[in-house]
């Protein structure tokens, strides 16, 4: 059949309007006015269209939805085939199953496929909390998704700058342990190659690598107390030694990034090679 849109006699509302863009797949008509009604009864101002064939649903597929209501049992539909069909097209997309009768063993298979929950037709008193939660954890989820893709970009956007500066960029744990990253520009001061350290990244390289007269007031600036540090930790010019012998003056400085107690999770720094000011 066609899709149709569900017209619920005015009510006065519940509680603020929320714009609800909503999706039905039912085959009957009465039962997802009344859907609406209870809907638009609880505070919601349901827009809301009506679909009860695979093909109607298919079409329905290329718009945005922030909900969608399913009925279990249709004839020449089977309701598992339409949850597939709504998550294929959006797996975070809220779908509640209204049913007149479902068994609990199917009520917990739609669950695992995919479903947030089910209310029984006769029981609509549960729909409006059932919804509201469900819209506040999508939400909650697409803005985790747009910080996780924010924070990916920003990411990128780092290591281009990182990759194609002279200057190293390198990440380290609190206590110098181990190094977390590196830009590319260390193989290039250090004379290494990134095979020559496990996972591409040095596990130390201050140790591996620091001059043997140098070490000791690097070593002084390591065993600081994190917890004493200010903005940043200046470490006094020192030199390292390549693999082939060759000696190169470096400058680095490292600044800690704290938590909101202010413990050090991590030191964030730069390292840049000075041996032809050093020479001059």
């Amino acid at each position: 059949m066609a899709t149709d849109a569900c017209n619920p006699a005015r009510s006065p509302s519940g509680g603020e309007d929320r714009p609800l863009e909503l999706l039905i797949v039912d085959d009957s008509a009465d039962d997802a006015d009344l859907m609406a009604l209870t809907l638009q009864r609880g505070g919601f101002k349901p827009n809301c269209t009506r679909v009860a064939s695979e093909k109607t649903l298919d079409a329905m597929l290329q718009r945005h939805w922030d909900l969608a209501l399913l009925d279990y049992q249709m004839p020449g539909f089977d309701g598992r085939r339409a949850l597939d069909m709504l998550l294929g097209q959006d797996r975070d997309l809220p779908v509640i199953v209204v049913s007149g009768k479902i068994g609990e063993e199917i009520a917990v298979e739609l669950m695992r496929a995919g479903a947030r929950d089910y209310v029984m037709k006769d029981r609509l008193g549960r729909l409006c909390p059932v919804v509201r939660r469900e819209l506040a954890e999508s939400a909650q989820r697409q803005a985790r998704r747009l910080a996780e893709a924010a924070l990916r970009l920003s990411e990128q956007r780092f290591r281009e700058l990182a990759e194609n500066v002279d200057e190293v960029f390198w990440l380290a744990a609190p206590d110098w342990s181990r190094s977390y990253y590196v830009s590319t520009a260390f193989y290039a001061i250090w004379g290494w190659s990134s095979q020559d350290a496990a996972g591409g990244e040095p596990p130390r390289p201050w140790a591996d690598a620091v001059h043997t007269h140098d070490w000791p007031m690097v070593e002084s600036c390591l065993q600081q107390d994190p917890s004493a540090i200010g903005d940043h930790v200046e470490f006094p010019e020192f030199r390292i030694v390549r693999p082939n012998g060759h000696v190169r003056w470096v400058r680095t400085r490292a600044f800690p990034v704290r938590d909101k107690q202010g413990r050090v999770l991590r030191f964030a720094g730069t390292t840049m090679d000075v041996t032809t000011r050093r020479s001059a």
